[in-house]
């Protein structure tokens, strides 16, 4: 909150949502500058409903013209705030990409500032204009980053489908490539905005195998939307989204290939392979074009290596029970 409290003006508005704590961290919040003296609007959740419950409900609050999500664990780096409104002012974007810089532990300030920069679009910088065949959605997805707190949306953009779906992890993979559909107009600023924290045992970090899978369904869930609300996927966006899916397909298959129980391995295998299939709905051939289409020769060796592993598994497995 310093992080944000250091550069607010009064074009901005500040929602703190507190997911139903236990301790003191509600009355932290009440007696900080940003709520004092800045009149920043907290709400209070009576019980912790999870990471979508919280931002369906921010969403809800919101009167302003533009949404960034910021996370608790992260900063807001140095004069971030107003690079936003003037490149706001200027070009009047759907959405603003921008970069972030990414560390581990406890930093020290020299490693926020400088270290671990990652971007959230695949493109240079500079204005885009949408596409027929998606170029936004393209450019989203192949960054493979699609948390929302590493772009800034208009806010008319959350409309049919955006709602972040309710006990389930992976959210943002469900959202974020739609509302990347749903834009017209968008800039991307190739500087980091935001330091993020990943912690260890957060829920991303500390997932077991079998929930892993939960990572295809997210993709199979935003591919339904899109069809509903949106239509068929281009040409081009179905390579892209089979592309991404493989690389999470990958992850999985790697994960899963370590667990101890090989029957139990096989049985998440197979499931593993037909969200993928679900997703694509084309052969294994198919999946392998998009990766050496949209990826590179690396990314090709490697989630064929994957994906061979993870027929043989099955097939061995078929073998015993036959």
């Amino acid at each position: 909150m310093d992080s944000i409290a250091d550069q607010i003006t009064n074009q901005c508005e500040v929602i703190i949502y507190d997911d139903g704590s236990t301790d003191d961290t509600a009355e932290k919040i009440k007696q900080h500058r940003i709520v004092k003296g800045l009149d920043a609007c907290l709400i209070l959740a009576q019980e912790n409903g999870g990471i979508s419950v919280a931002r369906n409900n921010l969403l809800e609050h919101a009167r302003g013209q533009y949404i960034w999500f910021v996370d608790s664990d992260d900063k807001i780096l140095d004069n971030a705030i107003s690079n936003v409104l003037g490149c706001i002012a200027q070009h009047q974007p759907d959405i603003l990409f921008f970069d972030y810089n990414a560390w581990f532990h406890d930093p020290t300030p020299r490693m926020i500032r400088k270290g671990f920069q990652r971007t959230s679009f695949d493109g240079k910088p500079g204005f885009y204009q949408n596409t027929d065949d998606g170029l936004l959605y393209n450019a989203t997805m192949k960054s493979t980053r699609l948390h929302p707190w590493s772009k800034i949306y208009r806010r008319t953009l959350f409309k049919n489908g955006t709602e972040f779906p309710v006990g389930k992890i992976f959210e943002d993979v469900t959202v974020v490539p739609l509302l990347s559909a749903y834009a017209e107009t968008a800039f991307y600023l190739n500087q980091p905005l935001v330091a993020y924290r990943a912690r260890e045992g957060s829920i991303l970090s500390s997932l077991r195998a079998d929930k892993e899978i939960e990572s295809l369904r997210a993709v199979k869930e935003f591919k339904n939307r899109y069809e509903k609300n949106i239509g068929a996927l281009s040409k081009k966006s179905h390579l892209i989204t089979t592309y991404f899916a493989a690389l999470q397909l990958r992850h999985i298959i790697k994960s899963i290939a370590k667990h101890p129980d090989k029957q139990e391995s096989a049985f998440l295998i197979e499931q593993c392979l037909h969200e993928f299939k679900s997703i694509h709905g084309k052969n294994t051939f198919y999946a392998l074009y998009a990766c050496l289409r949209e990826g590179d020769f690396f990314h090709f060796i490697h989630c064929s290596k994957r994906l061979i592993q993870a027929h043989l598994i099955c097939w061995f497995n078929k073998q015993k029970k036959a």
